[in-house]
């Protein structure tokens, strides 16, 4: 900034070594720099992309209310991932749905309607049989979704849990746990949330975890 002061300084003016004039500009200098910083951090909070701190958590408190919120220790760029990732999914269709949990847990959820042909099949046609993939319908649920959601393989870096052969004592590390070590794991909190966000409206979504 003390260069830019300088070069709107007529040219003939000054020459060679001027430390008082130096000294003079830079105190106007530094007001200019901090503000300048400070318009291009307010920008920055304007745009989902580039927003950090408490002001992602005031976009998300705008867009999703109290139905998505920052886990523990949770850092600014899988916040922000997470939120355009709900965002910016589609919406109120079967294929948003499978998506955003797909992103959240890492497993394609099984989703089942049953007043749908395409799931239940029909009598005397191939696509129903004793044997075959597929369920029952019934009329009698309309707009009712079925669905089976697989948590997330999660864990704490380093640790395992009891019974599990990839630890144990003399093998690996041990030590105490806990679930903020494991914060980047989707809770069951944020998969019904993300239900809530993408279905259609009406729709009433009945969502099995395992």
């Amino acid at each position: 900034m003390l260069a830019r002061l300088r070069a709107v300084l007529p040219p003939n003016w000054f020459s060679g070594s001027t430390p008082v004039l130096d000294a003079l500009l830079s105190g106007p200098a530094a007001v200019l720099a901090a503000g300048y910083s400070l318009i291009r951090a307010a920008a920055a909070q304007t745009r989902l992309l580039t927003a950090s701190g408490g002001f992602l958590d005031l976009i998300a408190l705008d867009f999703f209310g109290s139905a998505v919120t920052r886990r523990s220790q949770e850092g600014d760029q899988s916040f922000g991932l997470r939120l355009r990732t709900l965002l910016f999914a589609d919406r109120a269709t079967r294929r948003g749905v499978s998506g955003v949990l797909a992103s959240l847990t890492g497993h394609v959820p099984m989703i089942f309607e049953p007043a749908r042909p395409a799931d239940t099949g029909a009598y005397a046609t191939p696509t129903l049989g004793y044997g075959m993939a597929g369920g029952y319908g019934s009329l009698s649920m309309p707009g009712e979704v079925l669905m089976i959601v697989q948590r997330p393989a999660g864990g704490i870096a380093d640790l395992a849990g009891y019974g599990c052969s990839a630890g144990g004592y003399g093998q690996g590390t041990i030590a105490w746990g806990n679930m903020v070590q494991a914060h980047t794991i989707a809770s069951d909190e944020d998969i019904y949330a993300a239900v809530t966000a993408i279905r259609p409206a009406g729709t009433i979504c009945w969502v099995l975890l395992r």
